[in-house]
Order: structure tokens, then C-alpha cells, then sequence
């Protein structure tokens, strides 16, 4: 064992458009997991069919969509989800 200090990796400056795309791969990377989380998931709870599941993320596939377009955000649906089922959940890291 050396006795020195751990170079540091060199400093690198990204370009705008490079930190747009990697925050955009970083999104879309999240999007697909917690889709196929949750397809997995409700396919399991309610032993959903091809053509359930098939539904299932087409309607997750909309709401995303409005999500992105800006028809609805977070907290509508967190208010929404409050209101017909009474449980309010807190978006926030675990």
C-alpha cells in the first residue's frame, strides 16, 4: 500500500446540450423503471391478463403524457388520489 493521496479525476466542463441530454436519459431512465415496476407489480396484485396489463400501461403511458405536457402535475394527482381514496402521499425520498 502507498502512503500518497488518491488522485482526483480531472475536471471536465460539459456543454449545455450534453447536460440537457444526460439529465433527459436520466429521467427517461427513471420513467421506464417505475413503469415496469409498476406494470409488474398490478400484473402481480391483480393477476392482470395480456390484455390487462396492455391497459394497464396504456393508461400510465397517458398520464405520463400529461405529465409531460403539462395538462396535469404531481400534485394534481396526489390531490386526486387524496380525495377518492383518502390516502395522501408525500412525494419525498424514503
Amino acid at each position: 500500500m502507498s502512503g500518497g493521496k488518491k488522485k482526483r479525476p480531472k475536471a471536465r466542463t460539459y456543454s449545455e446540450g450534453e447536460v440537457r441530454r444526460m439529465i433527459r436519459n436520466a429521467a427517461d431512465d427513471a420513467v421506464k423503471r417505475n413503469m415496469l415496476i409498476s406494470v409488474v407489480t398490478a400484473r402481480d396484485m391483480f393477476d392482470l391478463d395480456e390484455d390487462g396489463v396492455v391497459e394497464f400501461m396504456g393508461m400510465m403511458q397517458r398520464y405520463i403524457k400529461y405529465l409531460s405536457e403539462n395538462v396535469v402535475d404531481l400534485k394534481d394527482f396526489t390531490e386526486t388520489l387524496s380525495k377518492k381514496t383518502g390516502i395522501d402521499l408525500r412525494l419525498s425520498r424514503w
